[in-house]
């Protein structure tokens, strides 16, 4: 599939681009009506299905944005052709557009890095509205850019576009779409841009392409699109710039700021920089699949937030809260495979609006997730650096939460209280229901054999396979390369802790299993060559047993000296590595659990509680 490239010679995509030529379809009721190309838009009032025009040269979104401003003011659809939709700015919904692709084929992806330093300073206080930069070549109008610094986290020279260049002057305007007041469609944006503060070459001010890719709307919908962060090609020279320069990853949100009863349905995110989605008050993201992202899903300031039915996964965060999240629901949800949480960060922080009260997570359901091997806690309260308390006033209710904590460190004293090694952790929290949830750990029920005798010293193991049982759902589940994998990449589902033992010797060790370069369909998984993370210490016969190790100690955690009147009740907790339910608190109710009740003994150390001298 070839992209569509915004600013040089049109390339037509897809049968209807080769039909159309450049011509924007607009569909009615009553029939289809043909416009030609022109400066302005095309569509007649009361013609509310737009078709893009996937040959629109010089437009800075793929004739995206021009086939919304296109709609009526009562809105309407705009329909995306299988293509690769590359964009060099932002593209802005209105109220009531719907955004609608064909699937994984109709792609939006994030252009590639732009990196321009400025070659002069910019004084505080300065009226300009314009930057100087050592080499202006590759920019061009309309480009959506980020003026910052090093370091720097301000956020006040956000989406800006590029009005015009002369020589290595760039003069910058803040961003233009069509918004909506009364009912009624007016143009925002597009004022000079003033600077917030000095820019100073020294501290490494540049100009560079810091920009999300859909900017949502009231009632607005995106349906059915892929979304391409493009996170490998946001870098220059080998430098990530999005960790060089935070503000930029910020912004490199795939959708930001979904509300106002506003929906992202049935896409696939991947790539992102910084967060695939975020969302706040009644927004819903549904359906969809969310992987490789730094962050997938960041709900904030979301009163009302729905996140349902979807599967988020291989990210660095799997949902992560802030603050002012209530009467939130995440339903429905396979979450698996990230590296930190797979739902995180949850509680409240009263100070941080500058008003005391609860302005944090709380009056909030979580309920029938499927959330697995996740590298910290399937669901866990926030850093006490973020958060007063943990979560107040939630339903955590019908979860499947299994085989989690597989980064945890053996070394116990990198310990953090806060982060209590079990499939629910919930440090400090109030008033909170848990009940009726599956927590668990099955990973030792998968032993695997070698097939060749190995002799100490080695750190790649001979094939190994499995005994009498089949292969495990969770640890071999089948990936597809098109955006998960690819065939040598290293990520939670190809690791894992294991046992080598065969009845004389044992050792421990982190387990990776790569492809060595080559993408084995899943039924051939066993092919799959097993690295150790340091030498054997022993020989080992063929037929020894790697059998994968517990990682998930617990199966939860209500506890912390602010915890109170939480209930856990009803749940089944059997087959964590030391126990089932690890409690404390004034007003608690524990009871009709299955697989252990432990309180904790205030006299000890937490750690001492969560890893008793008995436990292996």
């Amino acid at each position: 599939m070839r992209g569509i490239s915004c600013g040089s010679r049109p390339q037509r995509i897809g049968a209807l681009g080769g039909r159309l030529g450049l011509v924007v379809l607009i569909s009615v009721l009553m029939g289809v009506l043909v416009c030609g190309l022109g400066a302005g838009t095309c569509a007649a009032a009361g013609n509310d299905l737009v078709t893009v025009n996937t040959n629109l040269a010089g437009s800075m979104t793929c004739g995206i944005q021009e086939a919304i401003d296109a709609l009526p003011e009562g809105g309407g659809v705009v329909d995306l052709p299988v293509g690769v939709y590359e964009l060099r700015r932002s593209v802005y919904l209105r109220p009531f557009v719907t955004l609608r692709g064909r699937g994984d084929g109709s792609v939006i992806r994030k252009s590639p890095a732009l990196f321009v330093r400025l070659a002069e300073d910019v004084p505080a206080g300065s009226t300009q509205a314009c930057v100087v930069v050592e080499d202006a070549a590759a920019l061009r109008p309309g480009m959506g850019m980020l003026v910052c610094m090093a370091g720097e986290r301000r956020r006040r020279e956000a989406d800006v576009e590029i009005e015009r260049i002369e020589g290595k002057r760039v003069f910058l305007k803040t961003a233009s779409y069509k918004g909506s007041a009364s009912g009624k469609t007016i143009n925002r944006g597009g004022r000079p841009w003033e600077p917030s503060e000095a820019l100073l070459v020294s501290e490494g001010a540049a100009l560079c392409n810091g920009f999300p890719l859909i900017h949502s709307s009231r009632r607005a919908v995106i349906s059915n699109l892929a979304l391409d962060g493009n996170r490998a090609s946001q870098t220059v020279d080998g430098k990530q710039l999005y960790l060089e320069y935070p503000l930029w990853g910020l912004r490199l949100r795939c959708v930001p700021y979904l509300a106002y009863d506003s929906r992202l349905e049935y896409c696939r995110i991947y790539e992102s920089a910084g967060v695939a989605v975020s969302i706040n008050g009644r927004g819903t993201v549904i359906g969809c699949d969310i992987s490789h992202s730094s962050q997938a899903i960041h709900p904030g300031a979301g009163p009302y937030a729905r996140i349902l039915q979807n599967t988020i996964h291989h990210n660095g965060y799997g949902i992560y809260c802030c603050e002012g999240n209530y009467g939130m629901i995440i339903s429905q949800n396979h979450i698996y495979e990230n590296q930190r949480a797979g739902i995180d960060e949850l509680g409240v922080k009263s100070e941080r609006l500058g008003r005391p009260g609860r302005v944090g997570d709380h009056f909030a359901i979580i309920s029938d997730n499927v959330i697995y091997r996740n590298g910290e806690a399937g669901i866990q309260s926030a850093n006490p650096g973020h958060a007063d308390t943990g979560p107040e006033d939630f339903i955590i209710t019908g979860n499947i939460i299994m085989n989690n904590w597989q980064n945890r460190d053996r070394d116990r004293s990198k310990f953090d209280s806060y982060r209590v090694p079990a499939g629910i952790a919930l440090h400090n929290s109030r008033r909170c229901i848990v009940a009726n949830n599956r927590v668990f750990d099955d990973q030792d029920w998968y032993p695997l054999t070698l097939s060749e005798a190995v002799s100490a010293g080695a750190s790649v193991l001979p094939p190994i396979c499995h005994t009498n049982k089949p292969a495990p759902p969770v640890l071999f589940e089948p990936l597809q390369k098109s955006h998960y994998n690819d065939g040598t990449s290293e990520g939670l589902m190809e690791s894992f802790n294991a046992l080598i033992n065969d009845g004389l010797h044992s050792e421990q060790h982190r387990v990776i299993l790569r492809f060595d370069g080559q993408i084995v369909a899943p039924r051939n998984h066993d092919k799959r060559r097993a690295h150790l993370d340091e030498p054997l210490l022993n020989d080992y016969k063929a037929g020894a047993q790697v059998i994968p190790e517990k990682t998930q100690m617990w199966g939860i955690f209500v506890g912390g000296p602010q915890s109170e009147d939480n209930v856990v009740a009803n749940n089944i907790c059997r087959g964590n590595a030391i126990g089932g339910i690890l409690w404390e608190g004034a007003g608690m109710q524990v009871n009709g659990n299955i697989g252990g009740e432990k309180q904790v003994d205030g006299a000890r150390p937490l750690v001492a509680n969560v890893y008793p001298e008995a436990s292996p």
